[in-house]
């Protein structure tokens, strides 16, 4: 009787052998087959990468470098071109600097009459005449007028010359009016550009405010009228 029970428990350990083979052998066939396809995954991604570098597969170690960036450009004549804002390189320059407004001079009948911080009034202007058309409401006619000069303003700080003013009184009759001429000079002190005025005589002669409280230069102004320009002697 012992016998005949004995038999179905040996039955039923061998079906649990049996289970546990067969299921050792389906995990290590899904691992199997996970390696193979993470290895397939593997290549499609070198070959993607590959194809993305333009490589084509094995021939992508062949690829020639890319091309390298243009040189710059060659400014060594442009870094040796001499500077243009003196009178002596004006010439040679093709396009030439402007030149600074704090150096120029003011000749009077030729003669320099003394440093000036200031000069203005370099001006000259046409008078214009409008005439409105009967009938004609789409535009006006302008004609154009006389020419007209502003006078010319000369600035400076008082010393103890006192050219300006008497050049002031020796002017007052016309026989005695001459010409102005103002003289732009460049970096070197050459002389660049020249404007001279034709019957020049003083208008108005202004000194210095004076106070107390006042830290600024003391100035002096002269106001000369003239009739045009005229070429420089």
């Amino acid at each position: 009787m012992a016998d005949d029970m004995s038999d179905p428990a040996g039955a039923a350990a061998d079906a649990v052998a049996e289970a546990k083979d067969a299921a050792a052998g389906a995990a290590q066939d899904a691992a199997n087959q996970a390696q193979d396809m993470a290895s397939d995954l593997a290549d499609q991604a070198k070959d993607a990468a590959a194809d993305a570098l333009g490589g084509g597969g094995d021939g992508a170690g062949d690829e020639a470098p890319p091309d390298e960036p243009p040189p710059p450009p060659d400014v060594s004549d442009a870094a040796g071109s001499p500077s243009s804002r003196s009178s002596a390189a004006s010439e040679a320059a093709s396009l030439p600097d402007p030149v600074g407004e704090l150096r120029f001079q003011v000749l009077i009948d030729d003669a320099v009459i003394g440093a000036f911080a200031e000069c203005s009034g370099l001006s000259v202007e046409y008078d214009i005449f409008e005439y409105q058309e009967g009938g004609e409401l789409s535009f006006v006619h302008k004609f154009r007028g006389g020419l007209k000069y502003p006078n010319l303003v000369l600035k400076r700080g008082v010393t103890y010359e006192d050219a300006l003013v008497k050049w002031f009184f020796d002017r007052s009759d016309r026989e005695e009016r001459g010409n102005v001429t103002l003289n732009l000079l460049g970096d070197d002190g050459e002389q660049v550009r020249s404007w001279s005025f034709a019957s020049a005589f003083p208008v108005k002669w202004s000194g210095p405010s004076f106070s107390a409280k006042s830290t600024n230069v003391a100035t002096e102004t002269l106001e000369i009228c003239h009739q045009g320009f005229v070429q420089p002697s």
